[in-house]
């Protein structure tokens, strides 16, 4: 890494893909978490029997990781398109979990709970993966992801606080703007994503290239 890049890697695009790339899916991937308070909050189940269910969405759903490649490489042959499979079918099962309540069928509730954490999984585990979709010289590669994942730093600095607040100030209605929130963040993430396309298709006709130096 040399300061005499830092001002063309601040000019690329693709820095910036980067930056929101992480940060949608490290956001998801750091909040899913919250199913754990609110199956004990919201749908009432017993605390060890919701540490059980965290645990398999924290550690069972890394099982699943291979899959995000899998897709990308074989599926899709991009990462961008598995990208914007993968948030809007997260945002989708966030979405559903609004038609849930304390009336609900607790073990069904349980269960869902853990499919979206398989499905974040396999996003998160190829975020940086849309690399080769940014066209990024070699010699600033690491500049450029130095900067971008700079996003994590706000995701760790600003969810938490707020989320928490939402909790606090509203009791069982926080966890609705919680993943109302989560929802917007996997649009975010589309929107990213379809940035991401334009900007390989751009990079591939000629139209944008990147100059360092």
């Amino acid at each position: 890494i040399r300061l005499k890049y830092i001002p063309c890697v601040l000019k690329w695009p693709g820095t910036y893909i980067i930056f929101f790339a992480y940060f949608t899916t490290y956001t998801l991937y750091g909040n899913v978490s919250y199913f754990n308070p609110y199956l004990i909050d919201v749908i009432g189940i017993n605390p060890n029997a919701s540490s059980i269910y965290s645990v398999i969405r924290t550690y069972g759903a890394m099982l699943i990781a291979p899959v995000g490649g899998i897709m990308a490489d074989k599926g899709f042959k991009s990462t961008s398109k598995w990208y914007i499979v993968a948030f809007s079918i997260i945002a989708a099962m966030f979405a559903v979990v609004f038609l849930f309540g304390p009336d609900s069928n607790q073990t069904l509730v349980c269960i869902y709970s853990v499919l979206p954490a398989i499905v974040v999984m396999a996003l998160y585990s190829v975020t940086y993966s849309i690399l080769r979709e940014l066209h990024i010289n070699p010699i600033v590669a690491g500049t450029c992801i130095g900067l971008g994942s700079c996003s994590g730093n706000i995701v760790d600095a600003m969810w938490g606080p707020l989320f928490g607040s939402f909790i606090d100030r509203y009791g069982n209605q926080g966890y609705t703007y919680i993943f109302a929130m989560l929802i917007g963040v996997c649009f975010l993430g589309i929107a990213n994503a379809f940035w991401a396309r334009s900007h390989d298709r751009k990079c591939r006709e000629g139209k944008r290239v990147m100059r360092v130096g």
